[in-house]
C-alpha cells in the first residue's frame, strides 16, 4: 500500500538554494540576527509615558506616524511600537491591546535571536543550515491574510466610527 503512494505522491524537495545566497548565508544569517538583537534591546530601553507616547531615558520621541499626524486616524501599524515595548517589559495584556500583530511579530523577533544564531554555528562548521521551507509555505500566507484583514478592519472601524 505504501509503495502505491509513493508512486502516486512524487517526494517533495525543497527549492535548491541560488549560488550566490549560499556564498553569502552567513551573512545573512548575521544581519537577521542583530535586527533582531537590536530591535528586541531598543524595545526594551523605550517606555510608553501616555497612550501615545513613547520615550527614551524620559526623553519624549516625536510622533513618527505620518499618516496620523495628517488624518488623525490610525494607520494599520499605529501601536506596534507601544505593542513591541510592553512585549519587551513583560506586559502581554497591554500589548494586544496595542497591536495585536505586534505580538506575533514581536515574539517572531524573539525566535529569531537563537535560530540564527544556531545557524551561523552551523553555517561556520560547514554544514547546511536548517531549511524550513515547508513551514514557510504554509505560514507566508497565513501571515499574509492575517495582515489584510487586519488592515480591514482597522480602517474600516475607524470609518464606521466616523460616520
Amino acid at each position: 500500500m505504501s509503495d502505491q503512494l509513493e508512486s502516486i505522491a512524487p517526494q517533495i524537495e525543497p527549492p535548491p538554494i541560488p549560488a550566490i545566497i549560499k556564498k553569502y548565508q552567513w551573512l545573512t544569517h548575521l544581519v537577521i540576527l542583530v535586527f533582531a538583537i537590536a530591535v528586541v534591546a531598543a524595545a526594551g530601553f523605550l517606555q510608553i509615558d501616555q497612550p501615545r507616547r513613547v520615550s527614551v531615558f524620559n526623553l519624549p520621541i516625536p510622533e513618527l506616524c505620518t499618516f496620523h499626524r495628517l488624518t488623525g486616524w490610525d494607520c494599520p501599524g499605529c501601536g506596534m511600537t507601544r505593542s513591541f515595548i510592553s512585549m519587551a517589559h513583560g506586559r502581554i495584556i497591554e500589548a494586544i491591546r496595542y497591536h495585536l500583530l505586534g505580538v506575533v511579530f514581536f515574539l517572531f523577533l524573539v525566535i529569531q535571536i537563537p535560530l540564527q544564531t544556531g545557524q551561523l554555528i552551523r553555517v561556520r562548521q560547514g554544514r547546511e543550515p536548517w531549511r524550513f521551507w515547508r513551514i514557510q509555505r504554509v505560514l507566508l500566507p497565513v501571515v499574509a491574510v492575517s495582515v489584510t484583514l487586519f488592515v480591514v478592519y482597522r480602517v474600516g472601524s475607524q470609518v464606521v466610527n466616523r460616520l
